[in-house]
């Protein structure tokens, strides 16, 4: 997923569940972390409040295709990201 926004912080939301795997985030290119969506039950996950330069900025979402030893899948869900531009 690539996503083109104004902004100078952002947070994402995320769906938890057993045959979930692993994703990265960039930004500008950049890794900003690893998320691991792996849970043994369906949820939620969020990540904090991510500071950045204010500005013009491409967010990368990429499926890693790795997993927690405890998943049985690779699969990735997002739900929402919230954008501020201060």
């Amino acid at each position: 997923v690539t996503l083109r926004f104004t902004g100078d912080k952002f947070r994402l939301h995320f769906v938890l569940f057993k045959n979930f795997g692993m994703f990265d985030i960039y930004i500008d290119n950049h890794k900003l972390m690893t998320i691991d969506a792996y849970s043994p039950y369906s949820g939620f996950g969020t990540t904090e409040v991510i500071q950045i330069e204010p500005g013009r900025h491409t967010m990368r979402i990429v499926n890693t295709g790795e997993a927690n030893d405890a998943s049985t899948g690779h699969v990735i869900g997002l739900d929402a990201i919230d954008i501020w531009n201060e």
